[in-house]
């Protein structure tokens, strides 16, 4: 299915960019520009100040505002990469306790079991000590590694 945009839509965005793109030429000089004292200030008033402008003059105020505009654009993008990492390490650090629970509860299942045989039976004898030695030794050290490496936040 095609989306039919009102004719000479596309047109006039292309035309907006390519005028953009010709009105800020060569030798712009931003750190000269006067309306961008003022970042808050309201459009109306922000028109009436650029009404008697020249052409250089404007644009050196849209240099100017591209600059603000650029400069905050990679503020943002910054601030969203350092959230998204955040988000990680949390993540990283919900799976590590995550693991640390899961060895306690085979550390409480092997316990119980340990705990329901009689000593010197052989069910004791051929209960499988190491290898839940060796489980709970991996599980401890998989923890003991994401806290090492900075995953898990102390």
């Amino acid at each position: 299915m095609a989306i039919l945009s009102p004719p000479g839509f596309a047109q006039e965005q292309e035309e907006e960019s390519i005028l953009i793109e010709s009105t800020i030429t060569g030798d712009v000089d931003p750190s000269q520009a006067v309306t961008v004292e003022d970042l808050k200030i309201p459009v109306d008033q922000l028109e009436l100040l650029v009404k008697p402008l020249s052409l250089e003059e404007l644009q050196t105020e849209a240099a100017a505002w591209f600059l603000l505009l650029k400069d905050k654009a990679v503020e943002i993008s910054t601030t969203e990469i350092a959230i998204k990492r955040e988000n990680q390490i949390i993540k990283e650090g919900e799976e590590a306790d995550e693991a640390v629970n899961k060895a306690r509860e085979e550390l409480a299942k092997a316990e119980s079991a340990l705990n329901e045989t009689t000593s010197g039976t052989p069910e004791y004898l051929n209960f499988p000590h190491t290898y839940l030695l060796q489980s709970l030794e991996t599980l401890i050290y998989e923890g003991i590694q994401r806290l090492d490496s900075g995953a898990v936040p102390m």
